[in-house]
């Protein structure tokens, strides 16, 4: 009977643990001041602030189709329009994916320590790619539907941005600093663009 007991005892105080920890979620991730310093400056390049501007304008758009309910928009466009989207940000989503790939495998690292100019131009044409895709299926059939003039932005080179994570690396012993999960997690995937249902005001 006491070994039941202490069964049941012990049962109890398991499920109690796990549902405290169920109920706190995930850790939060540990602070990493250096590579905060990083991911600072990369944030103060032309290209990300371009890039951002980009996903923002675009966002906007998508703001502007949902919210005038005056301009009685075409749903068949509408549908269209989101599909094309979609499309987009899976491609933008594919360059970044990629990206955090080669920043998570130390020999891509290195390789990109050694040229980052060939870095720069792989993925300023990856992203190139996705702009031309989301200007031409998108904005710009966007812009005929509301009525308006198109807002043409360039994505600028990455000549600087890989050559902040040669400057990164070259500083850091063996790349004991360099944490790709903190930077998916603080700078990657906060760059990604909303899906269509979750851009709101």
């Amino acid at each position: 009977m006491k070994i039941g007991c202490s069964k049941i005892a012990l049962s109890t105080l398991f499920l109690l643990s796990l549902t405290s920890l169920c109920a706190q979620g995930p850790s939060p991730m540990a602070a990493n001041p250096k590579m905060d310093e990083f991911i600072g400056v990369l944030e103060q390049t032309s290209f990300i602030k371009n890039f951002k501007r980009y996903r923002n304008n675009t966002e906007a758009k998508i703001l502007e189709i949902k919210g005038d309910q005056q301009l009685q928009l075409d749903q068949k466009s509408v549908t269209k329009l989101k599909v094309a989207y979609k499309q987009s940000q899976f491609k933008f989503d594919e360059v970044l994916d990629q990206l955090k790939r080669d920043l998570a495998n130390p020999a891509t690292r290195s390789r990109i320590k050694k040229s980052p100019e060939l870095f720069s131009a792989t993925y300023q044409h990856l992203f190139e790619d996705a702009k031309l895709y989301c200007d031409n299926e998108f904005h710009q059939k966007a812009d005929a539907l509301l009525k308006k003039d198109g807002d043409p932005l360039a994505l600028l080179v990455l000549d600087t941005l890989f050559s902040l994570f040669k400057s990164f690396m070259d500083r850091q012993a063996a790349d004991k600093a360099f944490n790709a999960a903190y930077l998916e997690t603080k700078f990657i995937d906060p760059l990604r663009f909303k899906s269509w249902d979750r851009v709101t005001e």
